[in-house]
């Protein structure tokens, strides 16, 4: 008798299988995702972290050990939040895979490596996705979907939180207009309620973490709009690349002249203003078959931050209370990736759908050129060596050991020759690894009094800081 088996009817192998099948390419992509960009920073030992010193060493101190592997889980989600988002959209898998790596791997994100609270940014692609759901059936879950990923933004980062609320307000405002009065006018009561009250959610989500921040506004000032002005993207910041690229290095080093102008160096490749360029091209042939709602909020975003000479629509988000607290809009390309990643994907579904039995060849092309769009040689890349912070934090924790009854200690370098924000994170690094506390500290920014001595750390300005905080530190170990 024959041996039966079971599985070849196995309706959920059955179903996983035909599920791989059909987004195979989405494994692919994520491995080369991986692969090009988060594994090519760090290395496939981890000797190397994104960034520099001191933005990157302080999430380092937040996370303890887990920075390196955080960045690299951040970068999966990334990549399966849009490529989630583009499949919603266009329906095809290598479209959808190709537009998620452009939005994780661009060029444009090297000028943003030592900005980590930028890294996540998952929530973007999810709630835009829940946005254009919303613009075709007008139903609120899909709108509060929308502003739940919002608020995780927010709280994965402000800056990022501020920027994505644009998209929002944009969306939204694109779905109202659309059939959206007619729906809220003709539809129920509980529904008016539910879309009025969307605004105060979103102000009691977010509350918990703003309340801290609105109290250190009231220590500082917001940044005048002058300074602002000057970070704010021209149409030029958008040619103007990172270095060590394979073919775009021309565009590296013309741009110097602008203030912050490492700021400015948000050239996304050029597949992906093929993207756009291919998406606007047939928008403007034939609206109804060209996702006109994504397209609308990606110019309305892109026009309103972007500056012309002095000139900006940004001065009127700029009047938006929490506005004023960014003063690098450069970090815009974070948002904008999407919008560069959908434009692709919407270029190679239409090629698919025009030849569809090279879908496969194209998909596996599109990566190819992505890869070489966007490739960066690793001496170029903004990160640093694990092991030379390492030393750093040794030589504190050497000198500590002569102290073993200690309890409290500052760093002051005799002769300093970084910033003084280095020092701050070389003790606050050994004081975490030892368990000892200094009054060494970093953050964005800082007390008044406490500022001499963050950036210079010596017995002057530690003196200066103590006795304006009213505090003596008896037995107080100063090491050089």
């Amino acid at each position: 008798m024959p041996i039966l088996n079971p599985l070849p009817n196995n309706p959920i192998l059955f179903t996983l299988k035909g599920q791989f099948t059909k987004h195979w390419p989405f494994f692919l992509g994520l491995a080369v995702s991986l692969f090009l960009f988060s594994l090519a920073v760090t290395q496939l030992d981890f000797s190397f972290y994104p960034g520099d010193l001191i933005d990157a060493r302080f999430n380092l101190y937040l996370l303890e050990t887990s920075f390196q592997l955080w960045f690299v889980f951040i970068q999966g989600l990334n990549y399966l939040a849009a490529y989630w988002f583009l499949q919603k959209v266009f329906n095809d898998s290598w479209a959808a895979a190709c537009g998620a790596l452009l939005f994780c791997c661009s060029l444009g994100l090297q000028s943003q490596m030592a900005h980590a609270q930028v890294f996540a940014r998952f929530p973007i692609p999810l709630m835009l996705g829940y946005l254009y759901l919303f613009n075709q059936s007008h139903r609120l879950k899909h709108l509060y979907a929308a502003l739940l990923f919002w608020v995780w933004q927010w709280y994965c980062g402000i800056y990022l939180g501020f920027l994505s609320l644009m998209v929002f307000v944009l969306g939204f405002a694109l779905s109202f207009f659309n059939k959206g009065y007619s729906v809220f006018k003709s539809n129920s009561r509980w529904y008016k309620i539910g879309l009025l009250c969307l605004p105060l959610v979103g102000l009691l989500a977010v509350l918990p973490l703003a309340i801290p921040y609105l109290q250190r506004a009231r220590q500082v000032s917001m940044h005048a709009y002058p300074l602002v002005a000057d970070s704010i993207p021209t149409l030029w910041s958008y040619f103007s690349s990172w270095k060590g690229s394979l073919f775009w290095d021309v565009l590296f080093g013309w741009y110097t002249h602008v203030p912050a102008y490492w700021d400015h160096m948000i050239f996304p490749g050029m597949m992906a203003w093929g993207g756009i360029a291919f998406w606007m091209f047939r928008a403007l042939k034939n609206p109804r078959k060209s996702n006109l709602f994504l397209l609308l909020i990606f110019l309305g975003l892109f026009v309103s931050v972007l500056r012309l000479g002095d000139y900006s629509i940004y001065k009127l988000w700029y009047q938006v209370p929490g506005f004023a607290s960014m003063k690098s809009l450069g970090r815009i390309i974070n948002v904008h990736l999407i919008f560069f990643g959908a434009g692709l994907a919407y270029a190679l579904q239409t090629l698919n759908q025009r030849f569809p039995q090279k879908r496969t060849l194209m998909g596996i092309l599109c990566m190819l050129f992505l890869v070489l769009d966007n490739y960066v040689q690793p001496d170029n890349i903004h990160r640093r060596e694990k092991h030379l912070s390492l030393q750093r934090i040794n030589k504190i924790c050497f000198e500590l050991q002569k102290y073993p009854l200690a309890k409290i200690f500052s760093y002051e370098p005799l002769h300093p020759e970084g910033l003084g924000a280095d020092y701050q994170l070389d003790a606050m690094l050994a004081a975490q690894r030892t368990g000892k506390t200094c009054i060494n500290g970093y953050s964005a920014t800082s007390p008044g009094a406490f500022t001499p001595y963050w950036t210079l750390p010596n017995e002057a300005n530690r003196n200066y800081w103590l006795k304006a905080s009213g505090v003596k530190i008896p037995n107080l170990i100063v090491l050089h």
